[in-house]
């Protein structure tokens, strides 16, 4: 009897599953951000090199959408199928940029100003932003953006990052 009851706990057992021990359904793809669709359709993709394209939604979904033409890698779970493009639709939670403008790694971060402007990234570093395009940049104070460009010294020992293109990822909330 004891051998019985034994044998079928193990036949039912894979039918069982428990919080927590449950396989994950998390995606990791790499792909590019892109735009597909005409107004008032325009949706945001993820093109991957499977070749498939995602429909891009959830919380990142409103920094995503302004990242077109980015490289990106992105964690999310498949959530349906848009009905009207037939895509697969990709719950986004979580996305770090890889590459920007033609194959540039950038340096990302959100935008303060302290007599000069800086680019405070999430791992705390602060960068001192210079060049032609600060006067464009200090408009966006408190945005969350990116930056590409080459690092000098102005003065004698100040180093900062001579911006040669920036995108704007999140607009200020002021």
């Amino acid at each position: 009897m004891h051998k019985t009851v034994f044998i079928l706990f193990f036949l039912i057992m894979p039918a069982l599953t428990l919080p927590g021990l449950a396989a994950s359904n998390t995606l990791y793809l790499t792909g590019r951000v892109a735009h597909v669709g005409h107004q008032p359709f325009i949706k945001t993709v993820l093109h991957t090199a499977e070749p498939k394209t995602y429909l891009i939604a959830g919380a990142m979904y409103p920094e995503l959408k302004n990242l077109r033409g980015a490289t990106v890698k992105v964690a999310g779970t498949i959530i349906g199928t848009d009905p009207f493009y037939n895509l697969t639709i990709l719950d986004v939670r979580e996305y770090q940029v890889l590459t920007v403008d033609k194959g540039v790694k950038p340096w990302i971060g959100t935008l303060t100003v302290n007599h000069d402007l800086y680019l405070i990234t999430d791992q705390g570093r602060k960068i001192a932003l210079d060049g032609p395009l600060v006067a464009d940049s200090i408009k966006q104070k408190g945005a969350k953006i990116w930056v590409t460009g080459t690092f000098r010294l102005k003065g004698l020992f100040k180093r900062v990052l001579r911006i040669d293109a920036f995108g704007i990822i999140r607009p200020s909330q002021s």
